[in-house]
C-alpha cells in the first residue's frame, strides 16, 4: 500500500466485540461493521484499512502479519515512541487490514493528554473515570498515526462518532 488513496476506518468495535461499555466510543456498531466490510471493499478504489484498540481478547479474531510500504515505517515509528500498535488481518468475511492501538501502552501519557484536550476545548473531565480515560487514550494514539501519513489532507479518511450519553455525564457537541 502506497496509502495515495485509502479509507481509514477509525471505530472503538474494529475486532472488538468484548462486553465494554465505553462513555465515548469512535465508531459504530461490532456487528455493522463486520456485515459491511465486503459492501466497502466492493466500491472501493484504494486501500481500507480499520483502525481500532488492542485487546488481548481481539486477538482471536486478527492474525498479526508485517506490514509492508508506508505502514511498515508508520507501525514502527509508534512502537518507537513507545505507543504499542500491531497491524494484522481482521478474520471476517472481506480479511480488512487493522491497526489496533494498544491504550496501555500511553497510559503514562494521561495527564498531559488531558491537559492538551483542557487547553483546547476546556471540558472538566473526572481522572477517575477508567473508561473516559481508555477512550481519550485511544483518540490521542489514532491522532498520533495519523499524523505520521504522508499527505494526510489528500488521504480520504472516514471517522465515524457516536457520543453514548451517560447519566454522570453529558454528550459532547
Amino acid at each position: 500500500s502506497n496509502l495515495d488513496s485509502v479509507l481509514f476506518e477509525i471505530s472503538w468495535e474494529v475486532a472488538n466485540k468484548g462486553i465494554r461499555v465505553v462513555l465515548i466510543v469512535v465508531g459504530g456498531i461490532y456487528t455493522v461493521l463486520r456485515t459491511k466490510i465486503s459492501s466497502v471493499l466492493d466500491h472501493l478504489e484504494g486501500d481500507y484499512i480499520m483502525i481500532g484498540p488492542y485487546f488481548q481478547h481481539s486477538m482471536r479474531e486478527v492474525e498479526i502479519c508485517e506490514p509492508t510500504g508506508p505502514l511498515k515505517e508508520i507501525i514502527g515509528e509508534m512502537n518507537k515512541e513507545s505507543l504499542g500498535c500491531v497491524y494484522g488481518t481482521w478474520l471476517v468475511d472481506g480479511s480488512p487490514s487493522v491497526i489496533l492501538l494498544d491504550t496501555n501502552s500511553c497510559r503514562h501519557m494521561t495527564h498531559d493528554i488531558i491537559h492538551q484536550l483542557f487547553r483546547t476545548v476546556t471540558l472538566p473531565l473526572d481522572q477517575s473515570d477508567q473508561e473516559l480515560m481508555e477512550a481519550l487514550s485511544f483518540g490521542y494514539m489514532v491522532c498520533k498515526l495519523l499524523e505520521k501519513v504522508p499527505n494526510i489532507f489528500s488521504v480520504l479518511i472516514l471517522v465515524l462518532v457516536k457520543t453514548c450519553i451517560n447519566s454522570n455525564h453529558s454528550a459532547l457537541p
